[in-house]
């Protein structure tokens, strides 16, 4: 049984904030937050990113918070 998947098209607005935020990380680092469970990388933030962010791992399915701030790596 095949699923229904619903596309919208994006407003101008809507796009044209999304080419803002695209320009903006251009030039910036990024690093990979990895599930503390399965070690399956859970999502990428940029070097601007800060506070909490709540995800769900595609790989093991659990539901974890990051404290992104805490997650940096420490360079030696």
């Amino acid at each position: 049984m095949g699923r229904y998947v619903r596309e919208l098209i994006p407003t101008a607005e809507l796009l044209a904030k999304i080419s803002m935020a695209r320009q903006a990380t251009n030039n910036q680092a990024q690093r990979q937050i990895k599930c503390p469970y399965c070690k399956h990388t859970a999502f990428i933030v940029f070097e601007d990113t800060r506070g909490h962010v709540q995800t769900k791992c595609k790989s093991c399915g659990r539901e974890v918070v990051f404290d992104v701030l805490s997650m940096r790596r420490i360079k030696r």
